[in-house]
């Protein structure tokens, strides 16, 4: 086992280094993951020009996920947590595909809300509630494309 600190070498809330438009990655997690799991990838594909949206699925197949019911909330730090949900895989009959095809069109419609923030991004009109000095308008017209 190694222990230690662990440094990524980024800088926090750091401007976008030119003005060149970005190419766009919607990082979707698989069953089990959660956006921290996949940070240190999330980070060096941003780090090579990649603008990267990593979405966090609270479809109980996270480890663990948390979210803010407001802003409010936010500002208060007062987190609402949703965590995983076991499932037994030696049982895969009908009920099996109910919950994974739920939780597939959850995904889906996390995975187009994120592309709805990217869009208002590049047009200048998101709103951003998290308390951090990074300002999104640097982003104005930056995405070089979103194809799905």
């Amino acid at each position: 086992m190694v222990s230690g600190s662990l440094k990524i070498p980024v800088i926090w809330e750091a401007n976008v280094a030119d003005n060149t438009k970005m190419p766009v990655i919607l990082f979707s997690h698989g069953f089990g993951a959660s956006r921290f799991i996949c940070s240190t990838l999330c980070y060096e594909l941003a780090s090579q020009g990649f603008l990267v949206a990593s979405v966090e699925h609270r479809d109980t197949s996270a480890c663990a996920s948390y979210y803010y019911e407001s802003e409010e909330a936010c500002a208060q730090d007062k987190k609402t947590w949703v965590y995983h949900e076991y499932m037994d895989l030696s049982n895969m009959g009908p009920e099996h595909y109910n919950v994974r095809n739920k939780q597939i069109k959850l995904r889906r419609t996390e995975c187009i809300n994120a592309l709805n923030v990217l869009e208002e991004i590049n047009n200048g009109t998101a709103h951003n509630i998290l308390p951090c000095k990074l300002s999104l308008s640097q982003f104005k017209v930056r995405v070089l494309r979103v194809v799905l």
